[in-house]
């Protein structure tokens, strides 16, 4: 397999912060580019860290951006969920839940033209097991200890699977876990847990990702701890049950994952080398480099072995990336160079990678 790798796009550039990009390709071929704004790069009336989205028409050459295209969060963060769904209806969940009256709520938004406009907010009931719910105070509300993540899966019934992870009442560390949408998103039930195990890593199973793969099974990815290794799981019967999380041999956080039109499995992570934190201050140890660098790597046999290991960049970055298939065998790639530690001046780049077997 032969990878090369192109120059780097500068998106967008702030001396606040911009950061967490994810990126989803559209039936009419356009991008769609979402990341974390903050400071300087926020509307007089907004205080709080927000998702705006970018369009791109042109493949990632140019990008534009819609100032009305904003999605509230009360996270400093994270990849949202953004998908297509097979009657062209697009879906937008940012990460968090609320409770009201013991009941969980998501927000979410809809849009009928392949993205270029949103209607919403719009709230989906989010059924989790009884008793299960732990609670968080933010901003004057309340929130589910639990955030969607990264994936929405389209079944051939039309039922919905979306990732999500957070900590149940009990948990020592996160769960990676599964709910399920049999209305096109007006309401999910909570499937199954894909992997638990406060033996595994600082954090626990978080940050999933989800691709439906040529042979049927679903592969999930998920991130362990800041630059810990990275696991993975498989489901062989549409996400009711899970193999036992292994390893995949790479380390970092956030992982991004696609099925190229060749069949290659590609997924992108970052944060190689996280800044560790002083105990008992939590301040970070200024001894050590920021978060450093973005990679991507492949798969050629539906997950089993991962190759090509390949460096993206280098340079501080959050270690947030994302990842979408803008021709055959070329792979946009999306990451910013906000140091974690939250240095100004940073920026939202996109880069082509071409992958041939």
């Amino acid at each position: 397999m032969k990878v090369s790798v192109g120059i780097p796009l500068i998106v967008s550039k702030s001396k606040g912060w911009h950061w967490y990009p994810s990126i989803r390709k559209m039936r009419d071929d356009s991008l769609l580019l979402s990341f974390s704004i903050m400071a300087d790069a926020l509307p007089e009336n907004i205080v709080m860290p927000h998702h705006v989205m970018v369009r791109s028409t042109d493949g990632g050459k140019s990008w534009y951006f819609h100032r009305y295209l904003y999605f509230p969060t009360s996270v400093a963060g994270d990849a949202h969920v953004c998908a297509q769904l097979s009657d062209g209806m697009v879906l937008e969940l940012p990460n968090t839940v609320h409770v009201v009256d013991d009941e969980c709520y998501a927000s979410y938004w809809k849009s009928n033209d392949d993205g270029k406009t949103f209607h919403g907010p719009y709230n989906a009931r989010l059924h989790l097991p009884k008793g299960s719910v732990e609670t968080i105070p933010a901003s004057g509300r309340t929130l589910a200890n639990v955030r969607f993540y990264r994936s929405i899966i389209e079944l051939d019934n039309g039922d919905l699977l979306a990732s999500m992870y957070g900590r149940f009442r009990g948990d020592e560390k996160y769960r990676s876990f599964l709910v399920k949408s049999t209305n096109r998103g007006e309401s999910w039930s909570y499937l199954s847990t894909i992997a638990y195990d406060p033996k595994v890593g600082t954090e626990g199973f978080c940050e999933p990702v989800m691709a439906l793969l040529p042979n049927g099974e679903i592969l999930c990815v998920m991130r362990t701890g800041s630059g810990e290794p990275l696991y993975q799981s498989k489901s062989g019967d549409k996400g009711e049950t899970w193999s036992k999380p292994e390893p995949i041999g790479a380390r970092g956080v956030d992982p991004d994952l696609i099925v190229l039109s060749n069949g290659i499995i590609a997924c992108s992570y970052g944060r190689l080398q996280p800044r560790r934190k002083i105990e008992p201050s939590g301040s970070l140890d200024p001894r050590l480099p920021a978060s450093m660098g973005n990679q991507i790597m492949f798969s050629l046999d539906e997950g089993e072995t991962w190759i090509g290991h390949t460096s993206i960049y280098s340079g501080p970055t959050t270690g947030y990336t994302g990842i979408e298939e803008v021709r055959p065998g070329e792979v946009i790639y999306a990451f910013d160079t906000l140091g974690y530690g939250w240095h100004p001046f940073n920026t939202i780049r996109t880069v082509i990678i071409k992958v041939e077997k």
